[in-house]
Order: C-alpha cells, then structure tokens, then sequence
C-alpha cells in the first residue's frame, strides 16, 4: 500500500489524502462524484477485486478546501511480460533484459483505467481546472515513495495544454482506438454488406462462410458462471500473444462485470458442436459499443476467421441495438480498418523518475503505446 499522510505538505500546490474504507470520510467518494459517473465505487469494484492491479482512491485538496478526485492504478512490471525486441533499440536489449532480472518489482502508477477505453482518471469540481491535471500528479508523485513513473491514459485531446508540463510529461506514442460510425440505415449485416465494395464484399462473404457451421449466441449470467473457466482460458490464449502484458483479468472477472453493468454488459460464446472455443465481450454506453474483451483457441482461428468473425459479430450486435458507434479498441488496426474503423487519436502521457532504469521504461511504455500500423490505414472498404 502507497504511504500518503492525511495531508503531506512539501510545498506543493496540492494537498492529498488517501480514500480508506477503514475509517469515515468528512466527504463520501461517491457523495462528491455526479450521479452516474463512471468514477461511482460501484463501477470500480471489478477492478479492484478481479484485475492484476491494486487500486488508489485519493481526495484532491487545493488551498485546503476539495478540489477533486484521482483514481490510480498500481501495475507491477515484470521482465517476462515485456518483449523488448518491441523497443526497435537492438543494443538496449540485452541491458534491459538484465535490468528487469534484477528488479521485478518496479511499480508504475496509472490514471485512468487498463481495463477500459475512455475511462478517465481523474474528476475535478470545474471541468475547466482539467488542465491542472499534470501539476496536480507531479506533486502527488512528491509524497508517494515507491512508484518510478506515471502514465496518464487518455487526456481529453480538447483540452490545451501548457509547453512548460510537457517538456515533463512526455507525449507516449501516436495511439489510436478503431471506431466505426454505424450507418443509421443499416438494419442488420446485410445492409453493412451491401454498402462494401465488390473486393471486400467477396472478403466478407468468404470470412462469414467459414464460421456458418458455428453457433454464436448469448450467455446469460448461469451461463458465463457455468463456463468461466473455458472463458478464462480463452482470454489466455489472446493475452499470452501479447508482447506487452500490462494488467491481467481473474477468472471471476467477466461474471462479475455482468452483475454490475447488467444489460450494459455482454457476453457471447462462439460454440463448436456445443463446445465452446470462443467468445466477446461488448459494454454498451449511451450510443457507443465497446467491444472489450475476447478470447477464442487460437489453433482454429484461421479455419474459422474467429478474429473477423468476432468483430463482424460484434458489429452486427451494434446494429442490433441501433448504436452509432462501435469501438474496436486499439489493437491490430489494420485489420479493423478493412472493416471500415477509422483511427480516432487519443493523447497518453508519462511522467518518471531519473535514471537509466526509469529511461528503459520510457522505451517500453513508447512501444505499448506506438502504434507502427497508423500510417498505414489507407483503405477504405465501402464503395463510393
């Protein structure tokens, strides 16, 4: 646990005091957050019980009175969950590889959520003050003694920020997340696919007609409890393909997220002559779906196209329940782009400590969050 006084003071612009569930706030975290907002304890208990990670609650003070909330992430990084190789600096390689052998306990802070595209991190009385973020992390970095860095996940890109902070703060990558506005004519699939053009029509055709003989359907609450352990298996298998792993889901996660979000939460299984071999998850929020979470056996992925398949489902899914909006998240965009995704920009940012082994992990957040394919997102699958 982060050792933060009531109200440690070294000469900073502000003051913090760390949400215990031991003892009675003057302030409640929920009382002071808007109704509905995603901050709600509520929203926050999966991630605190079921992910990889531990989770701070810290009350913001300026001038003594509150000003805000933040909400922060522990992320443990270890050596074997990191590929170097990512990092393009073939000389650093062996030297970092020896950095993390010696040291597997380095802690990074995160505001926002791993777990979740926009998800901020953050909540402040005055949407305006939303600029003061940085200050307000780098004097909380002052008083908390054993993270090396931390990274900001999604800062609003409407938001102007100050040269002097980002000569600080280091901009992470060109990172995107894949989204596709859904045609507010389309009925179901069939009218996604009229809209294709002759060459990727063909391709979806071929990619639907390789899964026809698989059931897709949705799981109810039973049924994600009934088959968590396939589905946690499931999500192994993706996971472990993953050259950096930051944050890891538990078993319980996916039927604990499904009591918590109820219909703004589902699962799909992808079944195989009744057994199961894959699945997605979709959070449905206002006009949007996210597809979260997926999983499936990655020896039938390419007799099956599960990975298109899944995104088709998903859209289809979206259609269904007339969204505008479906967000494939920031992986392979490539690939979604010839769905039809384009890259929406988002701005992550890191702070941390000097040294050549907080330096090695500038190299490894840049290549988690650099993403080489955006250049080459220059399709587009719809006819004219």
């Amino acid at each position: 646990m982060f050792k933060i006084e009531s109200k440690v003071n070294i000469k900073p612009n502000f003051t913090f005091k760390y949400v215990s569930e031991n003892h009675a706030d003057e302030v409640t975290w929920d009382d002071f957050l808007p109704q509905k907002h995603h901050l709600k304890s509520k929203n926050l208990s999966v991630y605190e019980t079921e992910t990889s990670t531990e989770n701070l609650k810290i009350f913001v003070f300026k001038n003594d009175e509150l000003f805000g909330l933040l909400y922060l992430q522990k992320l443990i990084l270890v050596g074997k969950n990191i590929d170097f190789a990512l990092t393009k600096y073939a000389s650093l390689d062996c030297a970092l590889k020896k950095l993390f052998s010696f040291n597997c306990d380095l802690s990074v802070l995160v505001c926002g959520n791993l777990y979740r595209n926009d998800f901020k991190g953050f909540y402040f009385i005055n949407e305006n003050d939303n600029y003061l973020l940085f200050s307000c992390l780098k004097d909380f970095f002052k008083v908390q003694n054993e993270a090396v860095g931390i990274i900001i996940k999604e800062f609003d890109s409407r938001t102007e920020l100050n040269p002097t902070i980002l000569n600080e703060f280091k901009f992470l990558g060109d990172d995107c997340t894949m989204n596709l506005n859904i045609n507010s004519e389309w009925m179901n699939l069939n009218d996604y696919q009229a809209n294709l053009s002759k060459k990727y029509r063909k391709r979806f055709e071929k990619i639907r007609n390789s899964a026809k003989n698989l059931e897709y359907k949705m799981l109810s609450l039973e049924e994600i409890l009934q088959n968590q352990d396939i589905i946690y298996n499931l999500y192994l298998e993706v996971f472990e393909k993953q050259n950096v792993k930051l944050g890891k889901l538990s078993p319980n996660y996916f039927y604990e997220m499904k009591l918590i979000l109820n219909e703004n939460f589902e699962v799909f299984g992808v079944f195989e002559n009744e057994s199961l071999i894959g699945f997605s998850s979709h959070i449905h929020d206002n006009d949007t779906t996210e597809i979260h979470y997926i999983g499936f056996r990655n020896k039938l992925n390419e007799k099956y196209n599960l990975y298109f398949n899944l995104m088709y489902w998903g859209l289809e899914n979206a259609i269904y329940n007339r969204k505008s909006n479906i967000n494939f998240g920031r992986t392979a965009i490539i690939a979604k782009a010839s769905i039809g995704a384009k890259p929406v920009e988002v701005r992550n940012f890191f702070y941390l400590k000097k040294g050549f082994v907080n330096l090695s992990l500038g190299f490894v957040f840049n290549s988690f969050y650099n993403n080489s394919e955006k250049e080459l997102v220059l399709r587009n699958p719809f006819s004219e």
